[in-house]
């Protein structure tokens, strides 16, 4: 099945990088080294052509507190937290592999047909993939940002004293609302 697919420029890098989610485990390329494609290619608008790259996905890992973006489960409705960053061989890695697709949707690894969701007012949880505004995320930064949902003009934010996110105003909060691709 072909998916539209994230086109990542890494300028610190000077490579260029297509993420999907159904790449759980793709380690980041290097510049010069030509790679066999992980998934069906993506087509390069700026070549008119095929570009083959490896496909790869980030975790999301919070200034404030330290901790990954994780989802424990594969189903919808899931609560979304954070927990300690696994390293890239950990067995549960898959839970903190996240893509911003180029639909703008945020998928997990583990399930890449729910997407990350603000359900009711703030809370953050994993439901299945649709067409509502609540789950489109907008990635503001370089390798560190901020994820913001333009629908309801705020970002990701940890939650004081609790292993959940909620979204918060953006312009607020210090670190809060700060992520690193790790």
């Amino acid at each position: 099945m072909k998916r539209k697919q994230l086109a990542l420029t890494l300028a610190s890098a000077g490579a260029m990088l297509v993420g999907t989610a159904s790449a759980a485990a793709a380690a980041p390329v290097a510049p010069a080294a030509p790679a066999a494609p992980a998934a069906p290619a993506a087509s390069s608008s700026a070549t008119g052509g095929d570009a083959h790259v490896m496909i790869t996905s980030f975790q999301y890992k919070s200034k404030q507190t330290g901790k990954c973006l994780d989802t424990r489960k594969d189903a919808g409705n899931a609560a979304v937290r954070q927990v300690d960053c696994h390293p890239r061989k950990h067995k549960d890695i898959r839970h903190q592999l996240w893509v911003l697709e180029n639909d703008g949707t945020f998928r997990s690894s583990v399930n890449d047909k729910n997407c990350l969701t603000v359900y009711g007012t703030a809370a953050v949880v994993m439901r299945k993939c649709g067409a509502g505004k609540t789950q489109q995320w907008k990635w503001t930064g370089g390798a560190t940002g901020k994820l913001k949902n333009p629908a309801k003009n705020k970002c990701l934010s940890t939650y004081p004293g609790s292993t959940y996110f909620r979204i918060d105003p953006c312009g607020t909060g210090g670190n809060k609302r700060v992520w690193k691709h790790v």
